[in-house]
This record gives structure tokens, sequence and C-alpha cells, in this order.
């Protein structure tokens, strides 16, 4: 019984081939992944009710605001008021004692030119 050379070359290589592709596989490098969370989700944006608003004036130029105080209906985080359309933007800060606020105003802003507090509020 003779084999075939052409048929010995072919199934050595594909033998040889099958070999290489399994220790290939043996040696690759495998990677951890951990569980990772995604999602969408909504939820209601609701404003503040702001009371009992009080500014205090300059007490050598009373043309100037030094500040203003309210009350917010629930509590926040981070609080910041206007009192002049387009105008500068204050801190404010919770004296600790609830929901009430005050904004400090530097430089004091002008009396005159004051037409609208506004207040932006987040928990």
């Amino acid at each position: 019984m003779t084999i075939d050379t052409r048929k010995f070359r072919y199934v050595a290589a594909a033998l040889l081939a099958v070999v290489v592709a399994a220790g290939a596989y043996a040696f690759t490098a495998s990677n951890t992944v951990p569980d990772t969370s995604a999602g969408s989700g909504s939820g209601n944006i609701t404003g503040y009710a702001v009371t009992n608003v009080s500014y205090a004036l300059n007490g050598t130029d009373p043309t100037t605001v030094d500040s203003v105080s309210f009350t917010l209906d629930k509590s926040a985080g981070t609080v910041k008021a206007q009192v002049q359309t387009g105008g500068s933007w204050y801190d404010c800060s919770n004296g600790g004692s609830g929901n009430d606020w005050t904004c400090g105003m530097s430089p004091a802003a002008d009396l005159q030119a004051a037409d609208k507090l506004t207040v932006v509020a987040t928990d």
C-alpha cells in the first residue's frame, strides 16, 4: 500500500494548521470587564417659592443695596440671585437656619438699576 505524497502533504498541512490554531487560541489573553449600568429616566423639575424678601441698603450710601434675603419653600444646595436684568449674579449663603438665604452684593448693587429679583436654586 502506497501513500500518495501529494495527499500526505495536504493532510499534514491541514493537521499542522489545526495544531497552530489551537496553540494560538491557548495563548490568547482574556479581558475582565466589570458589569456596568446604563439607562435613561425622567423626573419632574419643580421650582421654588420665594417669600419674605428683604433688601439691606448700604449704611453710608442708601442708593445702593448691600444684600437681599429671602426664604425658600424647601431646602436647596446652591442659590444665586440677580437684582438687575442682565446684571451680576450674586452667590447666596444659608445661615444654617432652615431655608433662609442671604445674597451679599459686592460691589453693592445700584438701587435705581434694580428692576427684577431673579433667584436660581438647585438642590
